[in-house]
């Protein structure tokens, strides 16, 4: 059986009233309405929303749940320092150097894995995916309907770190986010120290870096920084939890950039959320979200946060 679309909205009711309150119609059967397997949040985005007229096999996304949504429900892999690129040197007095990414499997990432790009629908290799592929759940027997699974959306902020002053130059990080959008972050290179992101990688495509680099011992791992799949303005729009308990410091959301126009520099398009408990390979991270009522009429489709910046 095909789906059953409509353009909405639809309205259900029991009584309706006049303006002096009498009653113009009763449903004497009326109460909550019922769903086999619940409802969703239809995904708005061109590439992941339904399309009329397209073949019944052609895969409609969202969200499960329509308040609250669980959208993390997974736990995240122990922080290494060198796991997205090993100790190397990045010496460089202007022109662009690559580092070399790991060649090989990490606790943090696995290598040579691939991601239909939404923006052009064809398959990208190569990358490296941090903490497992992005995932969905199908229903029917056509897997039409399909739910991105919260046990595979982790995304995460890097981290860069050298023992010397590469504060003259950047690095540019080149990769995809949580449901493979191109995106590209620039940061200013640490003094002796680590740098993190502020941007959330799903995926890593290449990690250049330019200006003054000093470094002879530069390496790239991962935070305990976390992307949020929705959109999120202020802390009461999300419910995570790091083990069973409950995140209430507010510090630990940057909110979403609203910027009409994203930069290399601006932060995650959708937010992103720290732990003051470090991630040990065992400790849950569940994250719920409730959307914004504006983003879920906005023709931006905010609801998963403006278009990422990339320079592809």
């Amino acid at each position: 059986m095909a789906i059953t679309a409509w353009t909405g909205p639809l309205v259900s009711f029991g009584t309706t009233l006049s303006s002096t309150g009498r009653s113009m119609e009763y449903n004497g059967q009326m109460g909550p309405g019922l769903s086999y397997a619940g409802m969703g949040l239809l995904d708005p985005r061109a590439y992941y929303t339904y399309k009329p007229g397209s073949p019944v096999t052609t895969a409609v996304y969202g969200w499960y749940g329509l308040d609250r949504c669980p959208v993390i429900d997974a736990v995240p892999t122990v922080i290494s320092t060198n796991s997205v690129a090993q100790t190397q040197s990045s010496t460089t007095a202007g022109a662009a150097r690559t580092l070399t990414l790991t060649a090989s499997d990490t606790n943090n990432v696995t290598i040579s894995q691939s991601v239909v790009a939404p923006e052009t629908g064809v398959t990208v290799t190569g990358l490296l995916a941090i903490d497992g592929v992005a995932g969905t759940t199908t229903f029917g027997s056509d897997a039409t309907i399909t739910v991105w699974a919260s046990s595979t959306m982790i995304s995460r902020a890097l981290t860069i770190t050298s023992t010397v002053d590469d504060s003259g130059g950047v690095y540019t990080i080149s990769g995809r986010d949580v449901y493979g959008y191109l995106m590209n972050e620039v940061i200013v290179g640490p003094n002796n120290g680590t740098v993190t992101t502020q941007k959330a990688f799903k995926y890593i495509s290449t990690i250049t870096c330019s200006g003054t680099i000093n470094s002879t011992g530069v390496y790239v791992g991962v935070s305990d920084l976390y992307g949020l799949p929705i959109f999120a303005p202020r802390l009461p729009y999300i419910q995570a939890y790091i083990d069973n308990a409950l995140i209430t410091n507010s510090t630990g959301l940057i909110g979403g950039s609203t910027r009409a126009t994203q930069t290399s520099t601006t932060p995650d398009v959708r937010g992103t959320l720290s732990s003051t408990t470090a991630s040990d390979g065992t400790r849950r991270l569940t994250i719920f979200q409730t959307p914004q009522v504006i983003n879920l009429s906005s023709a931006a489709n905010m609801l998963v946060g403006a278009a990422q910046y990339s320079t592809a």
